[in-house]
């Protein structure tokens, strides 16, 4: 009898993390489709382009936070609180794919693989409510940031300095 209560909980588990699963998907497919739809407004002037680009980060952060927000109530609802992380974890590599097309910046999209598939084999690895995971993504965040930040401005003037 407890043979079947732990199978019925590890696949209600798979079926709220597929469900997180398909619901991020769709937000990749959304901003996927408003950045088709704006292609035309590169052409534009350079603050309508970066307008633009600002516009389609803010509608991707509105749909990924609270979907983070219903995960986190979800899994600790119904006491799966350890597989917060590993949902967090995957939810911000998996948000990180819109916004590497939106930058243009491919170290986003590299960063996000990363997170995915620490989301994924960490669980395996170690206990999922164990702060490993955790450690892993902030390395990973900081890694992608700094690079990206290297890569993109080595040989720009800071925006911060003001002109001498």
């Amino acid at each position: 009898m407890a043979h079947r209560l732990v199978a019925a909980s590890a696949s209600w588990v798979a079926c709220r993390l597929l469900v997180i699963l398909a619901l991020v998907t769709m937000v990749i497919g959304a901003a996927s489709l408003q950045l088709r739809r704006h292609r035309h407004i590169e052409r534009a002037a350079p603050s309508e382009y970066r307008a633009s680009r600002l516009r389609l980060y803010g509608m991707v952060n509105a749909i990924y936070l609270p979907l983070v927000f219903i995960a986190v109530l979800a899994l600790g609802a119904s006491g799966h609180a350890a597989w917060i992380n590993p949902a967090i974890i995957l939810m911000v590599g998996l948000h990180l794919f819109p916004l590497d097309r939106i930058f243009r910046d491919w170290l986003l999209h590299l960063g996000g693989g990363l997170l995915v598939a620490l989301a994924i084999s960490y669980p395996v690895a170690a206990d999922p409510g164990s702060p490993v995971g955790l450690l892993g993504a902030g390395a990973i965040l900081l890694a992608t940031g700094a690079a990206s930040i290297v890569a993109d401005n080595s040989f720009k003037p800071s925006p911060l300095r003001r002109p001498a």
